[in-house]
């Protein structure tokens, strides 16, 4: 996503992290680059509701869509 001129892929903060896509698929290889990632430095992800969730903006139908990272299903938000 270009933002400001750059591209911009993902925002961290501290143990947070914001990843941005432009289709559903590189969002769904980035979460699980974030997975993989996660397993090979032994660290956890927290797919709970309310920790890991899915934003989803300029989507012009409701397609149902299976999110999934560390080998769990994510929802969406809307806030």
């Amino acid at each position: 996503m270009d933002i400001g001129g750059r591209r911009v892929q993902m925002l961290l903060y501290a143990d947070d992290i914001v990843l941005l896509a432009e289709t559903p698929g590189d969002l769904q290889r980035m979460l699980q680059v974030v997975s993989e990632y996660s397993q090979k430095w032994r660290f956890r992800v927290n797919p709970k509701k309310g920790k890991s969730e899915v934003m989803v903006f300029g989507r012009k139908k409701k397609t149902a869509q299976k999110w999934m990272l560390a080998g769990k299903q994510i929802g969406e938000t809307s806030v």
